[in-house]
C-alpha cells in the first residue's frame, strides 16, 4: 500500500473513532456523553434580550446569549428628559421582578432555546441622591451633607459633568455606581477639605494644567476601588494632597500621562507635600512619562508592616521615577518600577519589613526597561499535606528563625480536622509558635464526623454523598450513621440511581428548599425526612422515578411531602404525612396535599399510610391508582387518610385495593375503574367517612 493511501486510511479510521462518541439530539438544554474523560457538547441553547426604553427614547439592538456565556449586558443607550436618569432594568415594567444593573455581566437567564427575555429601563428623576432624597446635581447632594462629620452616602445615578467642592467637617461615602465623573470648565474636578471615601466608579480629567483631586490640609481621602483618569498630556495630578491625608488601598487605578509644566514643575500622578500623609497599601499608579509617586516633605508609607511582604501589590509604575522623595519614607509591601530607576534615592527607604532586604529586577513593560524594587528575605517553605482532605493553597513561605503564624485550615467531607502534625499517622502536633527553620512537611490528622455513607466511603453531608455516586444509573446505596440536619438542597442528577437507606435516623430540614430535588431514579427504603421549611420535603421533576417502599416523609410546615412532576410509586409499609395548607401558585388550582400530582405524572399506590392532618391526603391532576389490578381485595393497605377529602382528583381514579378516609368527603373526583366484581362500600370510621371495595358475589356486611 503506497504512502497516501495509508493516509487516507488513518483519517477515515479517526473519523470513525470521533462519530463513536456522537449521541443522538435531544430537546434537553445541553447534551453531554463521556467515556472516561472525553466530553463532548452537542447543543446549547440561546437566548435573547430584548431591551425596552419604557417611556424613554432611543434604540438598542437585542442581545443575544448562549446558555453557558457570561458577559456584559449592553450599555444602557435610552434617554428621557426632564432629568431623569437611567437606574436599573427590571424584567416588567412596573420595575418588579428581577432587576439588573447597567452592564452587569450576567449569564444562564434561560434555558430555552429561542426564548426572548424583555428588559424594561427604570428611570428616577435627578443626578444623585441621599436617602430616599433625589438632587438635579451631585453637587447640590453634597452641599445637602451635614458639616457636622456625620458619615452620609451620596450616590450618583448617572454619569456627570460637574466640578464639585466638599466643604470642611462633611464626611461622605461617595457610591458612584460604577458612573464617570468628568471636568466641565479647567478647574480641579474635585476640591475636598472634608472627608470621602470612594470605592467604585471614574474620575477623568480632561483639561489642561489642572489637577483631578485636590485635597486641602483639613481633608481625607480615602480610595479602595474604582479610578481616576488624568487624560491630558499637558494635565496635572490625579491627587494633589496639600497637608491632608490620603489612603489608596484595594483595587484602586490612578494613571497620569504626567508632561512637565512651562515652569518645569513636576507633574506625578499622585504628589504628597507640605506634612501630608500618604499610605498606599494596594491598588495601582501608573505616570507615563514622570514620577509616579512624589513625596515632598510629607508622610510617605507603603504597604503594611506585618511581619510579611507582599511584592504584587501595591503597583507603583513610573516613566521616571516610581517613587520620588525628599524625606525618608516606609516600604513594607508592593513593587516601584521606573523607567529611570525605581526610586530617586534608596537610602531614604528608612523602614522596611524586619529580616527582609530590597530585591532589584528588570521588567520590560512595552518594549522599555523598568528597574522595580521589592522586598525579599531568606525564606523556608513549609507544605501542608491534607492527608486526604483539600487545601488550597499548600505552601507557605516562612522568614528562617520566626515563628509559622497562623495555620491555614483543610477541609474533608465527613471529617473534622484535628491539626497539623510532623508524621501523617503519629508525631508532634504544632501550632503558631512553632520556629521554622528548615523546609518541612507538615501532616493533618482527622476524626470522622461522616452522617452518611457510600461504598464504605463516609460524608458529611447528603449532598457531598449523592455528589459522589456517578450517572450511569448503576444503583447504589446511602446509608446513614446518625441523625443530621440539612442545611442545603441535595439534587440527584439524571443518570443517578440511588437508594436511602436511612436505618432509624432523621434528616431534618427548614428553610426554602426541597431537601431532595430528584431528577433521577431514587429508592427509600428506611428513615426519615422531615421539613419544616416553605418548600416540598421532595421535589420529584419530569421523567424522574420515586419509589417510597418504608420510612417516612413528613412535612411539619405548610407545603406537600411530595411534589411530583415525574413517576410516583408508594408501597410497603411506606408512611408519608404533611400540614400542608393552600394551593400551589402554579400548575393547578386543586389546593395542597400530602402527595401532590402535577399534569403529566404518575402516581401508584400499593401500599403504606398517605396522612394530611390538614387537607386532602391526594390533590392530582392525573391518574392515581389504588392497589393492583389482580383479583383480590385488600381493605387494609393502602391507607388514605384525610382532613378534608382522602384525594381530589382532576384525573381518573384506579380503585383496586385500600382504605380511603376523608371528613368532609371521601373520594372527591371520578373512579374510573375497579376490581373485577367489586363495589366501593361508603362507611364511616369515628370521625371519618370512608371508602373500601367489597365483592359483588359476596358483599362484606
Amino acid at each position: 500500500m503506497n504512502k497516501k493511501y495509508k493516509i487516507a486510511l488513518i483519517i477515515i479510521l479517526s473519523l470513525i473513532v470521533v462519530c463513536s462518541f456522537i449521541i443522538p439530539y435531544t430537546s434537553s438544554k445541553y447534551i453531554e456523553t463521556k467515556n472516561q474523560s472525553f466530553l463532548l457538547n452537542i447543543f446549547e441553547p440561546k437566548y435573547t434580550i430584548i431591551f425596552n426604553a419604557n417611556t424613554g427614547s432611543g434604540s438598542m439592538s437585542p442581545q443575544t446569549f448562549t446558555y453557558s456565556e457570561s458577559k456584559a449586558l449592553t450599555a444602557n443607550a435610552f434617554t428621557k428628559g426632564n432629568g431623569y436618569s437611567f437606574m436599573k432594568w427590571t424584567t416588567n415594567a412596573d420595575g418588579t421582578g428581577t432587576s439588573y444593573n447597567n452592564k452587569q455581566v450576567v449569564s444562564k437567564l434561560s434555558e430555552v432555546d429561542g426564548a426572548q427575555i424583555n428588559l424594561y429601563a427604570q428611570w428616577i428623576q435627578g443626578v444623585a441622591k441621599i436617602g430616599d432624597t433625589v438632587y438635579n446635581s451631585l453637587q447640590a447632594a453634597i452641599n445637602a451633607v451635614p458639616t457636622n462629620n456625620t458619615e452620609t452616602v451620596v450616590e450618583l445615578l448617572t454619569d456627570v459633568k460637574e466640578n464639585l467642592t466638599v466643604a470642611a467637617n462633611k464626611n461622605i461615602t461617595l457610591e458612584l455606581n460604577n458612573h464617570t465623573i468628568t471636568n466641565n470648565t479647567h478647574v480641579s474636578v474635585f476640591k475636598n477639605s472634608g472627608t470621602i471615601r470612594m470605592s467604585n466608579g471614574t474620575i477623568v480629567q480632561t483639561a489642561q494644567n489642572e489637577s483631578a483631586f485636590d485635597n486641602s490640609s483639613t481633608a481625607k481621602f480615602y480610595m479602595s476601588g474604582g479610578s481616576i483618569q488624568m487624560t491630558n498630556k499637558n494635565g496635572k495630578q490625579a491627587i494633589y494632597n496639600n497637608g491632608g491625608e490620603v489612603v489608596i488601598s484595594g483595587t484602586a487605578y490612578l494613571s497620569a500621562v504626567g508632561n512637565q509644566s512651562a515652569q518645569n514643575q513636576q507633574r506625578p500622578c499622585v504628589h504628597n507635600l507640605n506634612n501630608g500623609k500618604l499610605t498606599i497599601t494596594g491598588g495601582t499608579i501608573v505616570s507615563t512619562n514622570l514620577n509616579a509617586v512624589q513625596n515632598d516633605l510629607g508622610t510617605l508609607v507603603i504597604g503594611i508592616k506585618d511581619g510579611t511582604s507582599d511584592n504584587t501589590t501595591p503597583v507603583i509604575q513610573g516613566g521616571k521615577y516610581g517613587v520620588n522623595s525628599t524625606p525618608g519614607y516606609s516600604f513594607y509591601d508592593g513593587i516601584i518600577k521606573g523607567k529611570t530607576n525605581a526610586v530617586n534615592n534608596e537610602s531614604l527607604i528608612t523602614d522596611k519589613e524586619t529580616n527582609y532586604s530590597i530585591i532589584h529586577s528588570i521588567e520590560v513593560i512595552d518594549g522599555y526597561n523598568y528597574q522595580a524594587i521589592s522586598l525579599g528575605g531568606d525564606f523556608k517553605t513549609v507544605t501542608f499535606n491534607p492527608n486526604g482532605g483539600t487545601i488550597n493553597p499548600n505552601t507557605m513561605n516562612v522568614l528562617t528563625g520566626n515563628p509559622i503564624g497562623t495555620l491555614p485550615i483543610p477541609i474533608r467531607d465527613g471529617f473534622d480536622f484535628d491539626g497539623w502534625f510532623t508524621d501523617p499517622t503519629s508525631g508532634t502536633q504544632i501550632d503558631e509558635s512553632t520556629i521554622i527553620n528548615d523546609d518541612v512537611t507538615y501532616y493533618a490528622h482527622w476524626t470522622s464526623n461522616a452522617a452518611f455513607v457510600v461504598n464504605g466511603q463516609p460524608y458529611g453531608t447528603l449532598k457531598s454523598a449523592v455528589a459522589a455516586i456517578p450517572a450511569n444509573n448503576a444503583q447504589t446505596t446511602i446509608t446513614m450513621t446518625k441523625d443530621f440536619i440539612s442545611t442545603e438542597l441535595t439534587t440527584i442528577d439524571v443518570g443517578k440511581n440511588i437508594i436511602f437507606d436511612f436505618g432509624s435516623y432523621t434528616i431534618s430540614h427548614s428553610g426554602k428548599d426541597a431537601i431532595v430535588e430528584n431528577k433521577g431514579t431514587l429508592t427509600i427504603v428506611s428513615g426519615t425526612l422531615t421539613s419544616s421549611g416553605n418548600a416540598a420535603t421532595i421535589n420529584n421533576n419530569s421523567n424522574a422515578s420515586l419509589t417510597i417502599s418504608g420510612g417516612n416523609v413528613i412535612s411539619t410546615g405548610e407545603r406537600q411531602a411530595v411534589y411530583n412532576f415525574g413517576n410516583v410509586t408508594i408501597t410497603g409499609n411506606a408512611y408519608l404525612k404533611s400540614s400542608t395548607t393552600g394551593k400551589p401558585t402554579q400548575y393547578t388550582t386543586i389546593t395542597r396535599g400530602t402527595l401532590q400530582n402535577l399534569p403529566g405524572s404518575s402516581a401508584t399506590i400499593t401500599g403504606g399510610t398517605i396522612i394530611c392532618d390538614t387537607q386532602q391526603a391526594i390533590s392530582s391532576d392525573t391518574t392515581v391508582t389504588f392497589g393492583s389490578n389482580d383479583g383480590t381485595i385488600n381493605t387494609s393497605s393502602p391507607v388514605i387518610i384525610g382532613e378534608t377529602s382522602g384525594i381530589v382528583s382532576k384525573g381518573a381514579i384506579n380503585f383496586y385495593d385500600g382504605i380511603i378516609k376523608g371528613k368532609t368527603t371521601v373520594i372527591d373526583g371520578t373512579v374510573s375503574s375497579l376490581e373485577a366484581n367489586s363495589e366501593i362500600v361508603y362507611g364511616t370510621e369515628g370521625a371519618y367517612n370512608t371508602a373500601y371495595l367489597s365483592s359483588i358475589d359476596n358483599p362484606e356486611p
